[in-house]
């Protein structure tokens, strides 16, 4: 098996989703892997705490890209650093670590 890119995410299913399944967009942190080949379109969405995780040199298809980018170096034993730099960018809603 081998994983292709490029299927053209709908960026804006996610979004429309999550106040229907009653997230609270003020309160909610939302973290999108992604290879960022999606929709050319402006998303609408009133989500503050959005962190896009993408591939080193990848860029997201939106235009402005809003929230945070944040990219995964190409060598395999980064993982740790890389989810550890995640979670130091991200913050809990109520403001505490």
């Amino acid at each position: 098996w081998q994983r292709h890119a490029g299927g053209g995410t709908t960026f804006q299913s996610i979004f429309d989703a999550l106040p229907a399944l009653k997230f609270p967009p003020l309160q909610t942190l939302v973290v999108i892997f992604t290879d960022g080949d999606g929709e050319k379109e402006l998303i609408q969405n009133k989500f503050k705490h959005v962190y896009w995780l993408l591939p080193e040199g990848q860029t997201l298809s939106i235009p402005s890209p809003f929230g945070f980018q944040l990219f995964k170096p190409s060598s395999s034993n980064t993982n740790k650093s890389f989810a550890d730099e995640a979670v130091s960018k991200a913050s809990c809603p109520d403001g505490s670590p």
